[in-house]
């Protein structure tokens, strides 16, 4: 370093030197940086990478951002489809209650004794206070000697079952062809394999009478 007067930018007993470029070569690909180069100092060259490594900090904060908000927006988008979805399911979304039901003759009255006409398959109820709905109907030509008949509802496959409605007469007359139905609720508690059956007796009657169609539906709410 030597006096040499003023030079051209007013300084006075500066020598100037020149020093190499430090060339930076950065690969987005593969996230790599390459030092390239001569240079005198150690020192411009750690100013130079750091500087390098703060403009590629920014430019990736800036990218993550740009990255963040688009994920939000399709998250947003995807979010708005789904809520519409609920929305326009909510009036159309359908209930099946557990149900069974049979239209089967099982047998017809043979006298007086109280007899199973109708028996449902097994229901499977699966909350132990679920109302279970029955509904029947029958028709029959009560025997001779009938003067009313008893419908039942009942429990299980056989007149030994639980008793679920109350006793009822309906009066008629021997020979005549009658139209019975009715509905009634039963809470049976959590029980698998539950089934349920019709019968009728012919109050008074010594002959036969002649189940001509019969149905019984259960369904659990």
């Amino acid at each position: 370093m030597g006096d040499h007067g003023d030079n051209d930018n007013g300084e006075r007993g500066v020598e100037h030197q020149l020093v190499d470029t430090v060339v930076l070569t950065y690969n987005r690909a593969t996230d790599h940086l390459d030092v390239g180069g001569k240079f005198n100092s150690i020192d411009l060259a750690l100013d130079m990478m750091a500087r390098a490594t703060r403009a590629l900090e920014k430019e990736k904060r800036i990218q993550d951002a740009l990255e963040l908000q688009q994920r939000m927006q399709a998250a947003a988008r995807t979010q708005a489809v789904l809520d519409g979805m609920k929305n326009r399911g909510r009036g159309t979304m359908g209930v099946r209650f557990p149900s069974v039901a049979s239209t089967t003759i099982v047998a017809s009255p043979g006298g007086s004794t109280e007899t199973v006409i109708c028996t449902t398959p097994p229901l499977n109820i699966s909350l132990d206070f679920a109302q279970v709905i029955l509904l029947w109907y029958l028709m029959i030509t009560s025997g001779t000697g009938t003067i009313s008949l008893v419908p039942l509802l009942r429990r299980g496959t056989t007149t030994a079952g639980t008793l679920i409605n109350v006793s009822a007469v309906d009066q008629t007359t021997a020979g005549n062809t009658v139209k019975r139905s009715g509905c009634y609720v039963d809470t049976p508690g959590a029980i698998a394999a539950q089934q349920y059956s019709l019968s009728v007796t012919q109050t008074g009657a010594t002959a036969g009478g002649t189940v001509l169609d019969v149905a019984l539906l259960a369904f659990a709410l």
